[in-house]
């Protein structure tokens, strides 16, 4: 069955063709949209006429116009955004389409993110685009909440917001108002004015009301439009016009209780019924209308009222699909609620489920099957929808469904438990899903258990093994998950790719990178043949990923290099995209070619900037931190590492958490800050008091790639200790703990970290003056290094490790590392830049500034400016090749080898001021 979106909750309604124009009120909306930032709240009770203003403006702005009627329905995250996103792109297509892909998938999102990419996309537009969220007073998730709040926080210049709500949403409005962001229409602006007034009842109802009569009307409803209309209903075909005006009296809820009698008697008996029963519907249509009253004219019925103008409000422009007006709705639903009997409005209901089975909206009969208590029909209708919804991201839609359910109808159904189970499981509350999954161990062992299909056994058998890689089993939890795909039906693609997520993890974990690799081109190639762009970019980038951290930069290059092709064939915005260029970038940042690395994890970000996750951002300045920190500034390495930080308190990463504390540390001893650099490890289980200790492995148990990021991060701190300040105490428990690591890390094929323990431990022996041992700990690195071709592994550490690369040069422990590949990583050291007073006492500047020609000068100074080479091209209308030509002349007359060295060198030289 569908779970689709309606689009009559994205129909624009029109202006009404005679609406009392009220150019107060538009002007202040539309003179609106010329702040930047700013956003309209139209807040008052039911009745005051926001949904006729809003399309009055709509109508007259020149902007394209997104819109969404917001029902209770819409208060699953998924739902609302989803809703959102399909009504921006009725203006722009494709806005918000890697939200989309993320809405889509299983994978909890943060309340951020799909803000965070809408925000992206809609401030790339060419131009600028007006969203109204009609009824916003129905959203009552703290989830939603916050995230439309945030999304205010951080409106884009294009993106102008109208809201409608009866009562003020949960925001700081004081916060709002205080930076001007924030224009208030409120019930006394919305109030008809006692000339609106008259013309409404004169004009437009076709009354003709004496002058007293119609301020007497006015007052007494206190310009309430609502009110107004009903009242001019009630008097139409009266006498004693007056006299029922000074009868007139009483709050709004009583008036309209009064009045919406006043109406209804005034209706045939079939219309009052019609009126009556179509209440418990929140659209009307002329079939489903037809279904729920079992009349056989609904057509007839809608368009007699749309003539009467009683309270019927078009949804699309041909007439199919209408509701109420709320207020009118709401009215109408209880007197029904006092007449009707209980027997009988579920009657209703069921009629109504039964028309929107048919019509393959599955929310809709769920809803009205609920509402008639027919839970066996809601029970085999949630079946039907719940997986596929929840792996969708719908989780509280469904969760709200199943708490109305009584629990013994759900705990006959074998569907909706393994659905429930999913639904925790995603989230990673392990302790919430262990009820359902009792229950179905329970079920399964029975002979009817037995007898399920295979797609239900299947995935009763990935559930558990999903459940067990959350315990920290990951041989059992293999062991199912391979069960599980042999008796899943191909038929299930969304389930077979999470039971092959699930080995990949655990054959991982096993140490099984074979079988984890066909795991991961399973996800991809399954994933291909369902036409799943973004299961198919989940496996290619976790396949690069493992092999990443296996130091296989060939094999990780060529894996990324299919994947980047596949995605960019494709014209989708996969938002996992980011890692595939994140992965790039790593490969040419260890084959030292840094310009590229530079171009891809920048490409990485701005993808990773139109998903919402930090992951790729906060990787993306740690990559650059770890370039500016090899080049020798330092300065712009702790700029970046900053950024990151700060990125990471606001949406803490998940991915790269011990890459950024790695990095934090280097950074901190970099700057001599040994405490701030010891209180990360700290929180981390290390210890560097008197006695160095680090955290203790269970017996059978290895250290795991990203807690040998932390171990050798705790041995750069013991060399800083030794070198710094003298403290020589636990060197050798350092080289007890690089030997350990080194050992386990190579049997794991972890060799990313291996090399840089080997590395760390050389540095560690050279500091104890065990000169030989270093030498031979370097050696075996360049030997494991040299395959792959490994070049900034050895330049990041610095000078110790240059001088122990020269060493060993004139030594005889290079084995079958060529000398030539030792030259390669040398060259690649940057020259140490002269100080201050070798520049004075040096050559004169002029004979530099001659030696720069005047195009060298203007590509140094874009250089400086942070451009790259494409920029530069296109700015001084040459190739790129061209480019590349200037700044290798650069390079050779200011004798640097990096853009960051050539920008220090030339302020130092005179050739550009300190700010440029």
């Amino acid at each position: 069955m569908s779970v689709s979106l309606l689009s009559t909750k994205t129909y624009i309604p029109p202006a009404r063709p005679n609406a009392i124009a009220r150019p107060r009120l538009t002007e202040k909306i539309i003179a609106s949209l010329s702040r930047p930032g700013s956003f309209v709240m139209l807040s008052s009770p039911a009745g005051f006429g926001k949904t006729t203003l809003l399309s009055e403006c709509v109508s007259q702005i020149q902007q394209p116009v997104a819109w969404v009627s917001l029902d209770e329905g819409d208060n699953d995250p998924a739902r609302f955004w989803s809703y959102l996103i399909a009504a921006c792109q009725t203006a722009y297509a494709g806005v918000g389409a890697p939200a989309q892909a993320l809405l889509q998938s299983p994978q909890p999102l943060l309340a951020e993110t799909i803000p965070t990419i809408l925000v992206n996309d809609i401030a790339s537009l060419d131009q600028e685009l007006v969203l109204v969220l009609d009824d916003y007073h129905v959203i009552q998730d703290v989830t939603i909440q916050a995230a439309f709040s945030f999304l205010l926080d951080h409106l884009p210049g294009k993106l102008h917001v109208l809201i409608s709500t009866r009562i003020d949403p949960p925001w700081s409005l004081a916060r709002f108002r205080a930076r001007n962001q924030l224009v208030e229409i409120r019930a006394q602006d919305l109030r008809f004015t006692t000339e609106e007034a008259a013309a409404f009842l004169n004009k437009v109802m076709g009354l003709h009301l004496k002058s007293e009569d119609t301020v007497a009307l006015e007052e007494r409803t206190e310009g309430w439009i609502a009110g107004l209309q009903l009242a001019a209903l009630s008097m139409q075909g009266r006498e004693d016009i007056s006299g029922f005006v000074k009868a007139f009296t009483g709050s709004h809820v009583y008036i309209a209780d009064y009045l919406v009698e006043e109406v209804l008697k005034r209706q045939s008996t079939e219309m009052q019924e019609f009126l009556l029963r179509c209440s418990i519907l929140d659209r009307l249509s002329p079939g489903l209308c037809e279904a729920v009253t079992g009349l056989e004219n609904g057509r007839f019925m809608l368009e007699e009222l749309c003539r009467a103008n009683l309270f019927l409000i078009s949804l699309d422009d041909e007439g199919e699909w209408y509701r109420y007006h709320h207020l009118f709705a709401d009215l109408l639903r209880v007197r029904l609620q006092r007449g009707a009997s209980r027997v009988a409005k579920s009657d209703l209901h069921r009629r109504a489920a039964a028309w929107y089975e048919k019509a393959g909206l599955a929310a809709e009969a769920i809803e009205h099957a609920l509402a008639a208590e027919d839970y066996p029909h809601a029970v085999e209708l949630v079946e039907k929808v719940a997986l596929p919804m929840i792996l969708q991201a719908s989780l509280q839609t469904v969760e709200g469904w199943l708490q109305e359910i009584p629990q013994g109808h759900i705990a006959k159904s074998p569907q909706i438990l393994v659905a429930v189970a999913w639904m925790y499981l995603l989230r990673g509350a392990i302790p919430q899903a262990i009820p359902s999954v009792e229950r179905l161990k329970l079920l399964f062992s029975t002979p009817e258990g037995e007898r399920l299909s295979p797609s239900l056994q299947g995935e009763w058998l990935a559930i558990q093994a999903e459940l067990l890689m959350g315990q920290g089993k990951p041989e059992a939890s293999r062991d199912l998950a391979l069960r599980a795909r042999e008796i899943l039906p191909e038929v299930d693609p969304q389930v077979r790719g999470m039971i092959y997520i699930t080995l990949a993890k655990a054959f991982q974990l096993t140490y099984d990178y074979d079988h984890a690799a066909e795991a991961f081109q399973m996800i991809a190639r399954e994933a291909r043949q369902a036409g799943d762009y973004t299961f198919e970019i989940l496996g290619i980038s976790g396949h690069a990923q493992m092999t990443l951290k296996q130091g296989q930069l060939h094999r990780t290059f060529d894996i990324v290099t299919e994947g980047i092709r596949r995605l960019e064939a494709s014209g989708k915005k996969i938002p996992f995209g980011a890692t595939l260029y994140g992965e790039m970038g790593e490969v040419y940042y260890y084959w030292g070619e840094l310009d590229q690395a530079r171009k891809y994890s920048q490409r990485s970000m701005e993808v990773s900037g139109k998903s919402g996750y930090s992951d790729p951002e906060i990787y993306h300045s740690i990559m650059l931190s770890k370039m500016f920190l090899m080049e020798g500034d330092l300065e712009a390495a702790a700029r970046e590492m900053q950024k990151a930080s700060d990125l990471a308190g606001q949406i803490p990463p998940t991915m790269v958490r011990e890459n950024l504390i790695a990095q934090r540390v280097w950074i901190d001893l970099a700057l001599d800050r040994l405490e701030e650099a010891e209180q990360l490890l700290t929180a981390e289980g290390f210890s560097f008091g008197d006695s160095f200790r680090y955290p203790k492995l269970t017996p059978g148990s290895n250290i795991t790639f990203t807690a040998g990021k932390l171990y050798k991060s705790a041995l750069r701190i013991l060399l800083y200790r030794a070198k710094r300040r003298g403290d020589r105490s636990n060197l050798e428990r350092g080289v007890d703990l690089a030997e350990r690591t080194f050992q386990e890390e190579f049997a794991c094929k972890h060799l990313l970290i291996v090399l840089e323990t080997l590395l760390l431990a050389s540095q560690l022996h050279a500091a104890l003056g065990i000169e030989r041992q270093s030498l031979i700990e370097a050696a075996k690195a360049l030997e494991l290094a040299e395959p792959e071709g490994f070049i900034s592994i050895f330049v990041e550490e610095g000078e110790p490790v240059e001088k122990i690369l020269i060493a060993l040069q004139k030594s005889d422990l290079l084995g079958k590392v060529r000398p030539g590949y030792v030259q390669e990583i040398l060259a690649a050291f940057p020259p140490k830049l002269p100080s201050k007073e070798e520049i004075s006492e040096g050559p004169e500047v002029s004979s530099l500034v001659e030696a720069l020609t005047s195009r060298e000068l203007e590509v140094l100074r874009l250089i400086a400016e942070g451009d790259s080479n494409q920029v530069i091209a296109e700015k001084l209308v040459i190739t790129v090749s061209a480019v590349k030509k200037h700044t290798g002349n650069i390079y050779g007359k200011l004798n640097i080898n990096s853009r960051t060295q050539a920008v220090a060198r030339a302020r130092q030289l005179g050739l550009l001021s300190q700010d440029e």
